[in-house]
């Protein structure tokens, strides 16, 4: 039996097939609903949205057209900071996943970011179930803080959930409107797309047969009849559109909580075990020859399931070839390819930290090197 290749898709993959399936494509589409509500005071738009539209207020210039606009006057830059877990222009507002995650522990490095009366997100909400009625019904005005808050207490009251709890159910709300748009953004177009980036990657001579995908996106392309009507095996780690079933959540790696702390069911392993996701097997390391990543921002993010990966194939001891592929993109393809190699070699060096065994793996990009199992390589359809 010949070799597989693991083939480790990101979200990159579906915007190289022509599919606005990033987080920013949803939120471009949805923000003017969101506005709109604030300014009939409506106060009933899921609470996600409304931390989603301040953050992204915060990473448009004071000037910008969206500031400018009287869609938006009476409710951006009141002659205040805006309240969130992002500095100006931070392009992580975008990235869900350090959203939640920042929204819940705080920022890396607070004294640069603002919160709710100088609290996280997390503990101001906390305080907000001691809240009654009364309290909630005096709050007058359309700051951020108290578009905040009223938006909570009115989506919030029949029946009222403790904070958390009703973060989860808004975030699991959010995960299926967000289901929806990637199935209203599907075409005719992107299974066709799906099997040229897919050539491109592997090599249009590769047997798809043995290929393995790996993909952390929720969109399945229709391969079936590719090449043959060859049978791709693969996993959605994070759920599919079809099966109703997506994922969105915080990597755990590097928080520990106590057994009672609820914040763990917004991490991504804790919402596997708390839905009791099916988990398919991957292929054993000795049926595996080659890891290739396509499509990933190499974000901290997903940093616990490439370390996870790399103890399983055991890739310090092993034969096994790491190949990493990008495509140019953007105006400065240069600076994203520096980028790229910038963020392999973070990722390495992260897992060798992280491994208990610095000593042994302080030398594993020299190692993968000397024996030509890393890869950098561009990829164009």
């Amino acid at each position: 039996m010949s070799k597989k290749t693991l083939l480790v898709l990101g979200n990159g993959f579906d915007l190289n097939c022509n599919l606005a399936s990033s987080f920013a494509d949803f939120f471009n589409k949805i923000k003017h609903d969101v506005a709109k509500q604030l300014l009939d005071n409506q106060y009933n738009c899921n609470i996600w949205y409304l931390l989603f539209y301040y953050a992204y207020e915060m990473k448009e210039e004071p000037n910008s057209n969206i500031v400018k606009s009287k869609d938006y006057e009476g409710i951006a830059y009141q002659g205040r900071p805006f309240i969130t877990p992002f500095q100006r222009n931070d392009p992580l507002w975008m990235e869900i996943e350090t959203f939640i995650k920042r929204m819940l522990f705080g920022s890396p490095a607070p004294s640069e970011c603002l919160y709710l009366n100088n609290q996280t997100y997390y503990n101001f909400f906390i305080h907000l179930d001691s809240y009654k009625v009364e309290e909630f019904e005096r709050i007058r005005g359309n700051s951020e803080q108290n578009c905040i808050m009223k938006t909570f207490y009115v989506r919030n009251s029949h029946p009222r959930l403790y904070s958390i709890d009703y973060f989860l159910k808004e975030l699991q709300e959010f995960e299926n409107d967000f289901a929806k748009y990637l199935s209203s953004i599907a075409n005719y177009d992107y299974p066709y797309e799906c099997e040229r980036l897919f050539d491109a990657i592997v090599g249009a001579e590769c047997n798809p047969e043995d290929v393995f995908i790996l993909s952390f996106n929720y969109t399945k392309a229709d391969l079936r009849d590719y090449k043959k009507n060859a049978k791709i095996q693969r996993i959605n780690i994070h759920g599919r559109i079809a099966d109703e079933n997506i994922i969105i959540g915080y990597d755990s790696s590097d928080k520990t909580l106590k057994s009672t702390d609820k914040r763990i069911l917004f991490s991504k392993s804790g919402q596997k075990i708390f839905r009791k996701s099916n988990v398919i097997p991957l292929p054993k390391k000795d049926n595996v020859s080659k890891i290739v990543f396509y499509g990933h921002s190499l974000g901290q993010q997903d940093y616990a399931y490439f370390h996870a990966m790399f103890d399983k194939y055991d890739i310090y001891n092993s034969d096994i070839v790491l190949e990493f592929c990008y495509s140019e993109h953007g105006k400065n393809p240069e600076k994203m390819k520096v980028e790229y190699f910038s963020g392999v070699y973070a990722l390495l060096n992260d897992y060798a930290q992280r491994s208990g065994k610095e000593n042994e793996f302080k030398t594993i990009l020299t190692r993968l090197q000397i024996e030509n199992r890393l890869l950098i390589t561009e990829v164009n359809k």
